[in-house]
């Protein structure tokens, strides 16, 4: 779980919503999801009035941890791209999405379905009340956060273990600052209050799937 180790963090937590259990944790080395290839339905869930098109979320693949047997869920490989191009406009635009995200569905349209239960279940939403809210809610720019390939995050070994080989070389990391800080100043200050989400391309949609911090 993503724990709130200071009055900084709280600050950054509440602009971005995000009290979280990170999908996968505890879980040991998964089998490679199924190809590309394998003919899937969309999740329909609780989106149905959300979705107008709900055909290119593909179900997340359930895993059990060996010791328990409880499930966990990690990205499906249907649809998935290759990072390719610039993506900054586009993570920008999704991020600020969740970030402003007042209702569990606004939410759950910018996440692979993979996560979706744990937004049901730990996604809170700052209150409007707060008197730091219209801080804490500014819109992030390109000075606040930090693209990198997923394998080259400082999670790259945690999302390696549960999700996958694949999972991993399809995502990208981005590793998010305060906003109006520049990301290399805050992340050599803070580099342990700096939240990185990771997130997948499918079919052309830039979709959350794990928080790490």
């Amino acid at each position: 779980m993503w724990y709130l180790h200071s009055q900084s963090l709280k600050l950054l937590v509440g602009a971005a919503g995000l009290i979280l259990t990170v999908a996968g944790c505890g879980a040991t080395n998964p089998e490679t999801p199924p190809s590309s290839g394998h003919a899937v339905q969309a999740s329909r869930v609780a989106l149905q009035k959300h979705l107008h098109d709900r055909w290119w979320y593909p179900p997340a693949i359930t895993k059990h941890y060996p010791t328990t047997g409880v499930t966990y869920h990690i990205p499906s490989a249907v649809g998935l791209a290759y990072w390719h191009g610039n993506p900054t406009h586009a993570l920008l635009t999704t991020l600020n999405h969740l970030f402003s995200a007042t209702t569990v569905p606004q939410v759950m349209t910018n996440s692979d379905p993979s996560f979706w239960p744990n937004i049901r279940q730990q996604w809170q939403f700052p209150k409007r009340s707060a008197p730091p809210y219209r801080e804490m809610t500014k819109p992030l720019s390109a000075q606040n956060i930090e693209i990198v390939s997923a394998a080259h995050s400082p999670y790259a070994g945690v999302i390696q273990h549960w999700d996958g080989d694949q999972v991993l070389t399809h995502s990208v990391a981005v590793g998010v600052g305060q906003p109006g800080k520049n990301f290399v100043s805050w992340y050599k200050r803070h580099p342990a209050l700096t939240p990185w989400l990771h997130f997948v391309d499918v079919r052309g949609h830039w979709l959350l799937y794990s928080i790490q911090n």
